[in-house]
């Protein structure tokens, strides 16, 4: 049987239903989703902005909040998993200059791409 997991704004979370029918769903986009295809684990992340210097005191309380600390520290939660970079396949949905007036989106995808190349640098993958 498949069971759903929701993710919060801000949160994430880590789906390993055996069958692999299991649903990671976002309430509101933007998301970053992971996915082993050998372990059958998947997971997700809920951004809403791309770095955390924009507020350090909410990147402590909710670090998934931003990109720059929420993607590295789903992607370490993987790893314990046993996940390993090879496997993974990975998706961004909703990276978007929404009221953005500042140009704080400029580097969006640029930072998601970096995102797990840091991290793995400091991981086992």
């Amino acid at each position: 049987m498949s069971r759903n997991v929701i993710v919060d704004i801000a949160g994430a979370a880590i789906s390993d239903a055996p069958d692999g029918a299991g649903h990671l769903l976002a309430r509101l986009l933007p998301r970053v989703v992971f996915y082993d295809t050998v372990l059958h684990v998947g997971g997700m992340a809920h951004c809403m902005l791309p770095l955390s210097q924009l507020d350090a005191h909410k990147a402590e309380e909710r670090p998934f909040m931003f990109v720059d600390v929420g993607v590295p520290r789903l992607l370490e939660e993987l790893f314990k998993r046993g996940c390993r970079k090879k496997d993974l396949i990975t998706r961004v949905a909703g990276v978007s200059r929404v009221m953005d007036n500042n140009n704080l989106f400029r580097n969006r995808r640029a930072q998601l791409r970096r995102v797990p190349q840091d991290s793995c640098g400091k991981m086992a993958c």
